[in-house]
């Protein structure tokens, strides 16, 4: 009889000790897949509001199964873009809002002086047929590509004077990213170019490494840029992509459902956050004018002599992006 106590009470104790055993699991099991996503910029700006759209998208999608870590003015590389490129091609950074042209020479056909005189065509070659094929380009440097978001029409600043014409940048030192098409682009214009890395570029303008940069005027005013440049050019030379990615190897061990979801949700919030920027570039000059900057909108007939002393760099650019590419994409617009 106690034999057969002991017997029933071990059988208990087995069904409870499986049971905690499975609620275990379950509570292992039910812990969100926390993924770290890097971008250059503060979390305030267009960027970094857009990332956090992209963040709680997916989280609603994956009903909290999967976070977005969001590690805004390239934390996880230094302040560095190329090296937060480099990172995700690597695989030691998971998912990243880029440049594609630190990827690749080939998207560079993004950055080539006054190509896209709207935004609109712009948004026809990214969303197209063109644009996807120039996504899965990405997949030859361990990188999957979800969908080009946009980094604006590039303006230049400088601290010595004023410029309407393309004269008035002779000489100066302008910093630019470490990408040929915009080295290309300045040299053009008789400026020196200052390769510098964005997380550099602060202290380089304030120390007069560098006379000027150009960027998007979002970028300009949140990084307040205005404290130590005087003077700031509208002129629309570049429109520039910008590239949400995630590293291959790790996107490819996912489960199907959750790719699907950072896939489609990372193109479902590209209008969000191109939308920021457009409506910024509309408050913005004003701001940088109210913290100090002078202002100058060129008009298009003052933009002619800029046009004609650049359009040299699209025969120069042609071996690295490919004509093919860049008749596509030329194609795509009309």
């Amino acid at each position: 009889m106690k034999r057969g106590k002991t017997i029933s009470m071990l059988m208990v104790l087995l069904v409870v000790l499986f049971g905690l055993s499975c609620l275990n699991e379950a509570v292992a099991q039910s812990k969100p897949l926390v993924i770290k996503a890097s971008h250059m910029s503060p979390g305030f700006h267009p960027y970094g509001l857009g990332m956090q759209r992209y963040a709680q998208v997916v989280e609603k999608a994956t009903q909290g199964k999967v976070k977005l870590e969001l590690y805004p003015n390239c934390q996880l590389s230094g302040g560095s873009e190329r090296t937060m490129a480099e990172q995700l091609m690597m695989g030691t950074q998971e998912i990243g809002l880029i440049p594609a042209t630190l990827v690749s020479d080939v998207y560079m056909v993004f950055g080539l002086p006054f190509m896209f005189s709207d935004r609109k065509k712009a948004y026809a070659v990214c969303d197209g047929p063109v644009g996807q094929e120039l996504l899965g380009m990405l997949e030859r440097r361990g990188l999957k590509g979800l969908a080009f978001w946009e980094n604006g029409y590039r303006q230049i600043t400088n601290s010595k004077r004023p410029i309407v014409k393309p004269e008035d940048m002779k000489g100066m030192k302008i910093r630019i990213p470490h990408v040929i098409n915009l080295l290309e682009t300045m040299k053009a214009l008789g400026v020196t170019p200052v390769p510098i890395t964005f997380g550099e570029l602060y202290m380089a303008l304030q120390q007069g490494t560098a006379d000027g940069q150009e960027n998007p005027l979002s970028t300009i005013y949140d990084n307040k840029f205005y404290e130590v440049q005087k003077y700031v050019t509208v002129i629309n030379y570049i429109w520039s992509e910008m590239a949400l990615v995630v590293n291959k190897s790790f996107y490819d061990k996912l489960p199907a459902d959750v790719q699907k979801v950072l896939y489609e949700k990372g193109r479902e919030v590209a209008p969000y956050a191109r939308g920021l920027l457009e409506e910024g570039d509309k408050v913005v000059a004003k701001k940088l004018e109210e913290a100090g900057m002078k202002v100058t909108v060129l008009t298009q007939e003052q933009i002619v002599p800029f046009r004609e002393a650049t359009k040299g760099v699209i025969d120069k650019m042609e071996s690295k992006i490919g004509k093919d590419i860049i008749e596509k994409v030329q194609a795509a617009m009309k």
